[in-house]
């Protein structure tokens, strides 16, 4: 045991090269080494495990190599670790101890770990070191949470951020340690630890310490998924199958054997909505780069995603998150995820349902135009003969009419014509106002009295109140509505008032009419009424008006001797 190290400490990169998902800030630093224009204050962060601490002691051992020279010069280089070296006097040490000057090399590198961890008094007592620090001193920071550094710090020091590390990347690192160890493996299983590690390095190579342990010389799909506790992809494939066939039943039977074998109800909700994320990629080649598996398992999806549409995707994915956020709301989780699986086993049956109503239902601007047709054979049909003989001789008198007055037959007028135009338009015309005459003739008139009104006016008026139309129910209130035979008139103060009441006029019309069974009503608006003007009055002025209102006022002031 004593030979053993863990993989994280044995495959720690001694050069940039080596670096695992970090080229950008590989690059930066290599460069600024080469040109000599390093800053001596500089500050490492990102998440856990992606070579924030390694990245520091690669660049301290890189600015005192000089040509050729092979000497230690690991005295050079001091870590810290913050969160246990976090106080004033802590620091005050520190810059004790950069004054003296390297004994071999040019120069002295201390790197602060998670350096968020200093107190407040700690930074400040740090700031003028780290703003001019001696000429052979360089400090690298390394923090996980940068927004816990001070921004008097922040604007001293060089800036580096590192980034989570692809799946992709991890899994080509777990390869190669593998393949350095003559240990057989399944590309799927390096994918599941690789997604496991969640952008961490780190994490991953200790889990594949692990599984190294656990499945010794082959590392396969099923044993990661044993020991990781993650639901094997072939569970998810198995239930969208039975989902897409609309197999309700065997779908169940499936997630009966996941929680038989202790998997979580929530895990399983948010796989198999991943597991739909990557149907929806499969679906177009530019997105199918997004799913970070093996090749296998990526046809797997593509055969698989070609089966259903892109609706059904979409309607699993909406289910599938509503019964995520629920999740914790509810008391029995294996109901709640049964009844999410019953829901996305319906979706194909809604969508023919929906599909199969649009193209027998009539869209609505065929109702209206039966609607229409309805209504005007039913018109048509009161009218009577009477009507339909006045359209007639109507009718022959205007053919008559026209052929003697143009001195025309009407078959030698084109129809594009503008005679034939102006005749179809008198036509019409003639026809709009015999159809209002008639009208007229058929209208409810009946008699009512100015109370009538008023009472009718303030339930209008009432019915706004409740509906919160407050404007214009104060509107209906300026003045009282005054009855003139079969027209009310009505006085408002101002152009803008009667504008915005103009509005409302056809609703309370037809309201008034209906009410007072009157067709033949109409309402007059007029801005008549005078604004009342404020009179600015002096203090005796105000008290004339009180004595007049009150005259016992005029005593009590004489008594007790009072000025205005």
């Amino acid at each position: 045991m004593g030979d053993y190290r863990i993989s994280a400490t044995k495959y720690r990169p001694k050069s940039f090269k080596e670096v695992v998902g970090q080229d950008a800030v590989t690059r930066t630093l290599e460069n600024a080494i080469t040109q000599k224009k390093l800053g001596q204050a500089l500050l490492f962060c990102g998440p856990r495990g992606v070579g924030k601490t390694t990245c520091a002691r690669i660049l301290a051992r890189t600015i005192n190599f000089s040509q050729g020279e092979k000497l230690d010069y690991s005295f050079n280089i001091f870590e810290l670790d913050a969160a246990s070296n976090r106080s004033v006097d802590d620091i005050r040490n520190l810059n004790e101890q950069v004054r003296v000057p390297p004994r071999i090399g040019n120069f002295k590198i201390y790197i602060i770990d998670e350096a968020h961890m200093l107190t407040t008094e700690a930074f400040n007592a740090f700031l003028k070191t780290l703003e001019e620090p001696p000429k052979h001193v360089v400090f690298i920071l390394a923090t996980t949470e940068k927004s816990k550094i001070l921004p008097t710090v922040l604007s001293r020091c060089q800036i580096y951020d590192f980034k989570r590390i692809s799946v992709t990347d991890i899994k080509m690192k777990l390869e190669n340690i593998l393949l350095d160890q003559n240990i057989q493996y399944e590309d799927e299983a390096l994918f599941l630890i690789a997604e496991s590690g969640d952008g961490s390095l780190r994490d991953g190579l200790q889990m594949l310490d692990k599984m190294i342990n656990f499945c010794e010389n082959n590392i396969n799909t099923e044993s990661v998924s044993k020991i990781l506790n993650i639901i094997d992809n072939k569970i998810y494939l198995e239930i969208c199958d039975e989902l897409i066939d609309q197999n309700t039943s065997e779908a169940l039977i499936c997630l009966d054997k996941v929680i038989s074998n202790g998997f979580n109800e929530l895990d399983f909700i948010i796989g198999l909505s991943n597991h739909f994320r990557n149907l929806f990629l499969s679906k177009n080649e530019s997105t199918l780069k997004l799913i970070e598996t093996s090749k296998t398992l990526e046809k797997i999806y593509l055969d698989q995603s070609k089966k259903i549409d892109l609706d059904f995707i979409k309607e699993a994915l909406k289910i599938l998150n509503t019964f995520e956020i629920n999740f914790n709301k509810v008391d029995s989780k294996r109901i709640h995820t049964e009844i999410c699986l019953i829901q996305i086993s319906s979706i194909r049956k809604e969508i023919s349902n929906k599909k199969k109503k649009i193209t027998t239902e009539p869209d609505d601007t065929q109702i209206v135009e039966k609607d229409r047709q309805i209504t005007n054979n039913k018109i048509t049909k009161s009218f009577g003969e009477d009507i339909d003989k006045k359209n007639e001789n109507y009718k022959i008198k205007t053919e008559d009419n026209q052929a003697t007055e143009l001195n025309l037959n009407i078959d030698e007028i084109s129809s594009f014509s503008l005679a034939s135009v102006e005749k179809k338009r008198k036509y019409k015309n003639d026809k709009l106002i015999d159809t209002k005459l008639e009208k007229k003739a058929k209208g409810f008139e009946n008699d009512f009295t100015q109370e009538d009104l008023v009472r009718q006016w303030n339930n209008y008026y009432n019915l706004k109140i409740k509906n919160k139309e407050f404007n214009i129910a104060s509107l209906l209130k300026i003045s009282i509505p005054k009855k003139s035979e079969n027209k009310i008139l009505y006085s408002v103060v101002s152009d803008i008032n009667k504008k915005e009441l103009n509005i409302e006029i056809p609703k309370l019309l037809e309201y008034i009419r209906k009410s007072l069974k009157n067709d033949f009503i109409e309402i007059q608006i007029d801005s008549n009424i005078s604004p009342k003007k404020n009179i600015i009055y002096t203090p005796s002025e105000k008290f004339e008006k009180l004595v007049e209102l009150n005259p016992s006022l005029q005593i009590l002031k004489n008594k007790l001797d009072l000025d205005y």
